[in-house]
């Protein structure tokens, strides 16, 4: 069994009713947290930002983890509430970290060659500039 404070717990609530419980205890942020390091049981909140999308790029079909600013203001609140601060994030404050959009940008570009890459490259564009409004 492990301790922890009142605020944990409440965070931890709220992971498991949006994620469900079997999610919670086969994550990283679930292990961290049972090997006593709550410091990087906190960081691993902002791993679950994402949710699967197909995505049609030059007539193919790719699935992608794409970051939803609602998860990501939701995340944010619960990592607060988890640290003791109380801090709630509303969903038109939070922008999605425009690194993470083009590691995606990177991760499919690889896939396609020469003159393909121009479509993804203009997808991903204008997937930051929807996030960065």
């Amino acid at each position: 069994a492990i301790e922890i404070k009142q605020c944990e717990f409440d965070a931890l609530i709220c992971f498991a009713f949006n994620l469900g419980s079997t999610n919670l205890v086969n994550s990283t942020l679930w292990h961290k947290l049972k090997a006593g390091d709550v410091a990087g049981a906190s960081k691993q909140f902002t791993s679950w930002i994402y949710a699967k999308r197909t995505v049609k790029i030059s007539g193919k079909n790719y699935t992608i983890n794409e970051p939803l600013r609602g998860l990501c203001a939701r995340r944010l609140s619960e990592q607060s509430l988890f640290d003791g601060d109380l801090k709630i994030y509303p969903y038109n404050h939070v922008r999605v970290n425009e690194i993470t959009i083009r590691e995606l940008q990177r991760q499919i570009a690889k896939e396609q060659a020469g003159a393909n890459r121009k479509p993804v490259i203009d997808y991903f564009e204008n997937l930051i500039t929807k996030y960065s409004e």
